[in-house]
């Protein structure tokens, strides 16, 4: 039995964080008693405790042995630190995704752009992508990080078709290539992961995350709220998916909308300019 990515979470405010805090160290306890009567060994020196936003933190033990603290740790391949930035996620895959590329440029002797894109895709991208709608960056210094991947990759493309030629800007690139920016990308999965809740396609309660004003007939559409940041809250929720749907959803013409499905859906949004139709700067 693999018990590696098992979590124990409360939210509290300040009037019941003593209540949360006791019900945390139960938890703990509950969970050590029945790792012991069905024998599952639980490494609990491997164990830590991941503390966010403001106010103190108290220690949590179990089995007499205190857990360490930390303000990092990796969540099913995702880097999640104690300000929900991601910044160190992004530098994670950031250097995966260069590790990759240049390993295949080493290795990869052709000049044929299909080819050397559709590798770039398959191998270099993936490590950029995944689970992008956890994770997908607000800061300009992380979205540049991110981007400049695709650019090393597409000057080097060029670069190699023709060594000595003069190498066209990043934007008609990925015109000549047929590609999009990686920003544009991370929206597109984004609004497509957004479709498939409202559509029950995913096992997610929509209303759980979402609030449905009324809205003009004449006009449709999704009308979003989400109603949970507060005033006080971090400036990372403003960035969480669920907001930024909230926002798009609204901003996207009617045809789109109304798509059968997620799939659907993915096609007719790859027709439309979304850096330009959010007002997204994606490079």
């Amino acid at each position: 039995m693999y018990a590696d990515d098992i979590k124990i979470y409360g939210i509290y405010s300040r009037e019941n964080s003593n209540q949360v805090r006791s019900a945390l160290q139960a938890s703990l306890a509950n969970l050590a008693e029945w790792a012991s009567n069905w024998n599952v060994t639980i490494n609990f020196n491997k164990s830590s405790i991941l503390h966010l936003g403001p106010g103190s933190t108290i220690d949590y033990a179990v089995n007499g042995l205190v857990l360490k603290s930390c303000s990092t740790t990796k969540d099913l391949g995702v880097v999640v630190d104690n300000t929900l930035k991601f910044s160190k996620h992004v530098d994670h895959c950031v250097g995966k995704a260069y590790s990759t590329l240049f390993l295949l440029l080493r290795n990869i002797r052709s000049n044929n752009p299909r080819l050397l894109t559709r590798l770039f895709k398959a191998f270099v991208i993936p490590h950029l992508e995944y689970c992008s709608q956890v994770w997908n960056p607000f800061l300009k210094r992380d979205v540049d990080k991110i981007e400049r991947v695709q650019k090393t990759f597409t000057r080097l493309l060029f670069k190699r078709l023709s060594p000595y030629g003069a190498i066209p800007c990043y934007h008609d690139r990925l015109q000549k290539l047929n590609m999009k920016s990686l920003c544009e990308r991370r929206a597109l999965a984004d609004l497509v992961f957004g479709f498939k809740v409202l559509r029950k396609e995913m096992k997610l309660r929509a209303s759980k995350y979402w609030l449905f004003k009324p809205t003009s007939v004449r006009t449709g559409g999704f009308n979003l709220y989400y109603a949970k940041i507060q005033q006080k809250s971090f400036l990372c929720m403003f960035n969480n998916v669920f907001y930024r749907l909230a926002r798009w959803f609204q901003l996207l013409p009617q045809d789109a909308l109304k798509a059968q499905n997620g799939k659907a859906f993915r096609e007719k949004l790859k027709q439309l300019d979304l850096s330009r139709l959010l007002n997204i700067a994606c490079y």
